[in-house]
């Protein structure tokens, strides 16, 4: 292709030269002369036709772009580039680079997305090379900026460079991924809480509730003054908001003791510009009865989790459960996943059983007098997502209300004291003494 362009602009350049005469019709030393002159001026011309010549050639080498795709490995392109993309979790879209050989101009295109765990690679010749640009394909607004090596690298024969591009703006982008799926940014630090806080408002700032409780609170806590740690203003209720304290200063540090409780509250601003607390922020945290709790047992090899979920109205799970002395069992009949497998339940701790059920997230029990509970599977989001069979047979699953410290019945006491004290106070006492430990099962508690 060279040789055919510089012979037609050679062509084209000698027909613009001027017609000289025959050499018969001039003396020797003019013959001589004009022929030494039309040689230099052809060599000329053609040093001008090849430098125009190189320099289409290179420039058509410049544009020439070759896919990655498009690379095979052979003796010639044993040499190899990778490149990996560093985007966050879930970003989707593609990311490109442009790696060009300096030696001979040609450009690769390497394309990485998810489906190829954002890494591409590409068969080249042995030679020099950079990195000449690295973004996201279509976006026409560089929003996504990449930082990439900027030097020169020497690719050898079977040999491998491997290179990292990552996204400039790395961290903003993957906080505004997970905004946008709900999830919590892991760059920034949050609250820490034993406790379930609820959040009505526009402020930034965050509440968090720790300790041991001695009794159950419905606890509230408002902002009546705007600002950040020692100085915004709040006011708490430990009554649901029938009572309120005096309001007073979101302390310096944070932290605040809610009297003889066994509670903390921490006020906390997350580590991000303009957090602060805002006027009427709202926080309600429930705090169980710490002698009541639902107990759950799982005996079987299921993922899914079950919990109790009140279903009525001003009702906590705890209390609902106790008022409908349900004392439940869950079986599994059949393994699968919702709307597959099936099961059965009690309320009656086994002694009578409902009809076989597909099994649902949401199943409703309700007692005579109207007062419902929902026993509420849960799975992992992975698990959900791969259809996974999260129910297995001969899984048995048991809820029942436990209140501690419940008043001990001493009706029996009474009996054996009328017993030892009464008519037949020797038989009594042998019965007594007969349920006391032996010397070395006794254990004096201290």
């Amino acid at each position: 292709m060279k040789k055919k362009i510089v012979m037609l602009l050679l062509a084209a350049t000698l027909s613009t030269m001027p017609i000289m005469v025959s050499a018969t019709e001039l003396p020797a030393d003019a013959q001589a002369l004009a022929e030494e002159e039309l040689q230099s001026d052809v060599d000329a011309n053609v040093e001008n036709v090849e430098a125009v010549s190189e320099t289409f050639v290179e420039n058509e080498m410049e544009s020439d772009v070759i896919n990655s795709i498009n690379t095979k490995y052979s003796d010639e392109t044993s040499g190899m580039i990778c490149i990996t993309a560093i985007v966050p979790d879930n970003f989707g879209l593609s990311a490109t680079a442009e790696i060009k050989n300096v030696d001979t101009g040609v450009v690769y295109a390497l394309t990485m997305y998810a489906d190829n765990d954002y890494m591409d690679r590409c068969y080249v010749p042995e030679g020099n090379y950079c990195i000449l640009s690295a973004g996201v394909y279509g976006d026409n607004t560089s929003k996504y900026s990449f930082d990439f090596p900027d030097s020169d690298f020497y690719v050898e024969k079977k040999q491998t460079a491997d290179f990292e591009v990552k996204m400039t703006n790395f961290d903003n982008v993957t906080a505004e991924i997970q905004t946008k799926r709900g999830e919590i940014p892991e760059d920034i630090e949050h609250v820490k809480s034993d406790f379930d806080v609820n959040f009505t408002g526009i402020g930034t700032g965050e509440l968090g509730i720790t300790g041991e409780q001695n009794a159950e609170y419905d606890l509230q806590f408002k902002i009546t003054k705007a600002g950040g740690l020692n100085e915004a203003m709040f006011a708490y209720s430990k009554d649901g908001g029938n009572t309120w304290s005096d309001e007073e200063v979101v302390p310096l540090s944070g932290y605040k003791e809610l009297g003889s409780s066994g509670l903390t509250v921490e006020f906390f601003l997350p580590a991000r510009d303009g957090a602060a607390f805002a006027v009427d922020d709202l926080f309600n945290v429930y705090i169980p009865d710490p002698d009541t709790r639902i107990n759950i047992k799982k005996d079987g090899t299921s993922d899914a989790e079950l919990a109790v979920v009140s279903n009525t109205e001003g009702m906590r799970p705890f209390n609902a459960l106790e008022k409908t002395g349900f004392s439940i069992k869950y079986e599994i009949l059949r393994g699968g996943t919702f709307g597959t497998a099936v099961g059965r339940y009690s309320t009656d701790n086994g002694a009578s059983w409902s009809n076989e059920e597909y099994i649902n997230k949401d199943t409703v029990l309700t007692a005579e007098d109207g007062t419902s509970i929902i026993l509420r599977f849960t799975a992992s989001d992975k698990d959900m997502a791969n259809s996974k069979a999260i129910f297995s047979r001969g899984t048995v699953y048991s809820v029942t209300a436990v209140r501690e410290n419940e008043p001990v019945d001493t009706t029996g006491l009474f009996i054996v004291l009328g017993i030892i004290f009464g008519g037949g106070g020797l038989v009594g006492y042998k019965w007594l003494k007969s349920q006391i430990p032996e010397d070395k099962e006794y254990r004096l508690k201290v």
